[in-house]
């Protein structure tokens, strides 16, 4: 069972790095994806699954490369996770992603705002 609350570290750590970042005028997709990735790491070493970062998998005949995919060690995929940033138009990049073969479920797509 995952054991994640608002207090524990890794929580705290995202939000000072996303603070640090957002001070410095740093809102672009590869400068502020590695602090929500942290949890997602965090997260997977809880529950001894895998994070595993920008790799190619086929689903339903289309290769995609989601930001990350969570996998447990038999190889059962359990969700995949899509970065944007915060100039990014979130509801286009979904539109785009679900186009280009992403599957509609166990799929996040995150913005830091």
């Amino acid at each position: 069972m995952l054991n994640l609350i608002s207090s524990h570290k890794p929580i705290k750590e995202y939000y000072k790095i996303l603070q640090e970042l957002d001070n410095l005028g740093v809102t672009h997709e590869l400068a502020v994806k590695g602090a929500f990735e942290d949890i997602l790491k965090a997260c997977c070493s809880q529950l001894n699954w895998t994070y595993i970062a920008e790799q190619t998998v086929k689903i339903n005949n289309n290769n995609i490369r989601p930001d990350g995919m969570i996998q447990r060690q038999d190889t059962l995929k359990h969700g995949y996770w899509e970065a944007k940033g915060n100039n990014s138009d979130l509801e286009r990049a979904v539109k785009d992603k679900f186009k280009a073969g992403y599957p509609k479920n166990n799929l996040l797509f995150w913005q830091p705002k």
